[in-house]
């Protein structure tokens, strides 16, 4: 468990405009200070998250092919949260996350786990990823997982995980012949406006990189759950 002191002021550092940590108060589990208009709360819990919840989110993480090994073994794991406040669903994202690099920053953090987006992160290249990390710059790829997968006939498919976290459909395409590359391409630019904007896609019209492309969208129960609405994309 990090020092109240050491937490408050790591994250001075990565919000020199603010909002600075205020009534800074901790005890032996527990940290909590006011951050703008939430609180935020720092909890240590003396056991190791169940290995079940993260291996999944370890095996496919390929920007961290050590994940498994890093993190198999860790003991305890902090719980870092905000409560309450004012702010926009990316502003809190961006706030968020920028108390987990201060909390990973001065603990001998072995791995970042983003719980809403099925993500893990190592710690070094979380910390200085979020040095970048503003409202105006934000970093989709920090909350949403952007999976591709193959088909059984060889073709593409494509879904996210953490869109819901930002009060949007999670966004799918069941086939595609177009390469990894483009698929993630296009799905990142519209994740990321999402994200930025909050816009809100309707059933029937159209997404692109460019004024020209036009990709068409189609509101419709996902491949994976059909309880559960998505953004499904006819990219071929």
């Amino acid at each position: 468990m990090p020092k109240p002191n050491a937490v408050a002021d790591a994250l001075r550092i990565r919000l020199p405009d603010g909002p600075l940590p205020e009534q800074v108060e901790g005890d032996e589990g527990t940290i909590t200070f006011h951050l703008g208009t939430a609180i935020a709360a720092i909890s240590l819990m003396p056991v190791p998250l169940p290995w079940s919840e993260i291996e999944g989110p370890c095996a496919t993480a390929w920007w961290w092919p050590d994940a498994a090994d890093e993190m198999r073994d860790h003991k305890n794991h902090i719980i870092v949260a905000l409560i309450g406040g004012e702010e926009s669903l990316l502003s809190r994202h961006v706030l968020l996350s920028q108390l987990v690099a201060a909390v990973a920053a001065v603990t001998d953090t072995v791995g970042v786990y983003w719980a809403a987006g099925g993500l893990v992160h190592e710690p070094a290249e979380f910390i200085e990823q979020c040095d970048e990390l503003t409202i105006e710059n934000s970093l989709p790829h920090l909350w949403v997982d952007l999976r591709v997968e193959e088909n059984d006939d060889g073709s593409l498919c494509f879904f996210t995980t953490g869109l819901e976290a930002f009060d949007q459909y999670e966004m799918e395409i069941e086939r595609s012949n177009q390469s990894a590359e483009e698929i993630l391409d296009l799905c990142y630019s519209v994740v990321h406006y999402l994200i930025s904007s909050s816009a809100d896609i309707q059933d029937g019209e159209s997404v692109g990189r460019t004024g020209e492309e036009r990709v068409p969208v189609t509101h419709k129960p996902s491949k994976w759950d059909a309880d559960r609405t998505v953004l499904s994309l006819e990219f071929q």
